[in-house]
């Protein structure tokens, strides 16, 4: 079986064989061509399934950090906006406290200070002050101070019930003055000795947020709101999940998080019409303020969706031309079997059936042959700047084999490894192969695994074992300093070492991605440089003399 295999790519005439010899090659022959044919769908489908992964968590990974990038600018917003809320309610208790007047709604010192407007920020629409009965005592705005009690609004009752002074934030009204949605943010009034004397209340513009929320993009079909810790939905954005004053807490992917008011990017079911989000949350500050940022986790995908289907296609389609052309190559063999059988039973033609076995047989080498060839093309699609790359090799190793005086049987085993050594980069990713920077030890080390992945493929077929230790050796060095396994001198085939030269000088003298073409010059130096330490002296030689009886030889390679 090997000598009809070394065959297939060569021109000697052919020699009549035994039956028994017959028979075995055309067996042979078949188990090549399923071998192949398994061997190419089971990349294939390896290098599908990978890119369909890669795609799954790129999506989901770039929509995550789409979530994280707009909370964390939510937070920002939000954080100086109640900040200087904050400040505001500040200095106007800083004023009852000077004024010694507390709540009563006679001193106009105070009603003065609350309608100097220029000491609020532009998105605070009025301050009212509240006695502890919850009625208006004092007001930046004159319709405001119309007499009127807030005690059952739920802002009254938190800070009435507050065990400090920090703010509270109210569920949006919209406002009996203005007759414009606000966010109430209340503060509790202590007396001298403690008790409750009333509540400070800042009216937030609420278009003010809702008109910075539009401008943010939360990609895909996105949502974002401004929650408080118990769960109630504050603001939304123009794709809103639920009406502001709506209990959240009790939903699944809401409910862990709200609670802690803590940082984090989940994935869950919302509990709204049974959609999954990707939702990243942010606290405000140490306020009792959440932002959150999601996404639909089904729109993320849909777009992976689409290319799992055309995958899907085109895996099918070459498959079916992979099983097409396999399942001829066997019928050929099938009828050439018949064939040779019936051309035996006529003894008087048996010099004439002898010739058209030949024949018969020389085409289907060359069509095995050119299967090899397709094959080599398809692993070298993936990557533009190495197409033909093995081709050339493969030439420019027969030709320094030949000058080395080897006989032919090894020069068509050198010839076919060499047009399947890189057959293992069909298992690394492309964008590995086609990247235009310096590669990261990580990924070199992926690189590397393209001699075992190789190997293990041809080593299944029924090769010559010469063609197999091309393909897992072609990167050995001659003084050790190879991979895979490290190999050094005679104990590296010397296929593999006469392909490592063809290798080096084709791709000196290509272009590849990060570097053009450098040359033959440069590349006739460069095994000069490391002839004897890591080449093998005389390989370098016999591809000297080549090159230096045809310079142009390069060019057909």
């Amino acid at each position: 079986m090997h000598a009809s295999i070394q065959a297939l790519t060569g021109t000697r005439a052919f020699r009549p064989d035994t039956t028994e010899n017959r028979s075995h090659s055309q067996r042979g022959l078949r188990r090549g061509v399923v071998g192949l044919a398994v061997g190419f769908l089971l990349l294939l489908n390896s290098a599908l399934v990978f890119d369909l992964i890669n795609d799954y968590h790129g999506s989901l990974g770039a929509a995550a950090r789409t979530t994280m990038n707009v909370a964390r600018t939510m937070e920002q917003h939000a954080a100086r906006a109640f900040a200087t809320t904050d400040q505001t309610l500040s200095g106007v208790a800083d004023v009852l406290k000077a004024t010694s007047a507390a709540i009563d709604p006679r001193p106009s010192i105070i009603d003065e200070f609350l309608e100097r407007r220029y000491t609020m920020p532009p998105h605070v629409l009025a301050i009212v002050i509240l006695d502890a009965q919850g009625k208006v005592a004092h007001a930046s705005d004159l319709m405001a101070r119309t007499p009127m009690s807030l005690a059952d609004r739920d802002y009254f009752v938190r800070a009435r019930d507050a065990a400090d002074s920090g703010i509270q934030v109210g569920v949006p009204v919209v406002s009996r003055i203005s007759n414009r949605p606000v966010i109430p943010v209340a503060r509790r009034i202590p007396t001298t000795d403690g008790s409750f004397a009333g509540v400070l209340v800042a009216y937030l513009d609420l278009n003010h947020f809702q008109r910075f929320y539009q401008d943010l993009d939360a990609g895909f079909s996105g949502t974002i709101a401004l929650l408080r810790t118990d769960g109630t939905l504050l603001i939304t954005g123009p794709y809103g999940v639920a009406a502001p004053g709506t209990s959240l807490a009790e939903h699944a992917v809401f409910r862990k998080h709200l609670q802690r008011a803590s940082n984090a990017t989940v994935e869950g079911a919302s509990g709204f019409g049974g959609q999954e989000w990707i939702a990243s949350y942010r606290a405000v500050g140490d306020l009792p303020l959440v932002v959150v940022a999601g996404v639909d986790r089904q729109a993320v995908l849909s777009g992976w969706h689409d290319g799992l289907s055309l995958r899907v296609v085109l895996g099918v389609v070459i498959s079916l031309v992979v099983v097409f052309f396999a399942v001829q190559l066997v019928r050929k063999i099938d009828n050439l079997d018949t064939t040779n059988r019936r051309l035996e039973e006529e003894s008087g033609r048996r010099s004439e059936a002898e010739e058209a076995r030949a024949d018969a047989l020389r085409r289907l080498k060359n069509t095995l042959a050119q299967s090899v060839e397709a094959l080599a093309h398809t692993v070298e699609k993936r990557d533009p700047y190495t197409a033909g790359h093995q081709t050339r090799v493969a030439r420019l190793s027969v030709l320094i084999a030949r000058e080395m005086g080897l006989p032919d049987e090894r020069v068509d085993n050198i010839r076919l490894g060499a047009l399947m050594h890189d057959i293992g980069k069909v298992g690394i990713p492309a964008e590995l192969l086609t990247k235009p920077g310096r590669l990261s030890k990580e990924e070199f080390e992926l690189i590397k695994t393209h001699s075992r992945i190789g190997h293990d493929i041809v080593r299944n077929i029924d090769f010559d074992p010469a063609v197999a230790r091309i393909v897992a050796e072609h990167h050995e060095r001659f003084d050790g300093t190879g991979y895979p396994n490290g190999l050094k001198g005679e104990h590296i085939a010397l296929e593999a070492r006469i392909v490592a030269v063809a290798d080096v000088v084709e791709a000196i003298t290509s272009h590849r991605p990060y570097r053009p073409a450098l040359g033959l010059e440069t590349a006739v130096n460069e095994i000069r440089k490391h002839r004897g330490s890591a080449l093998d002296p005389a390989v370098v030689d016999a591809c000297l003399r080549t090159l230096e009886r045809d310079p142009a030889v390069i060019g057909s390679v």
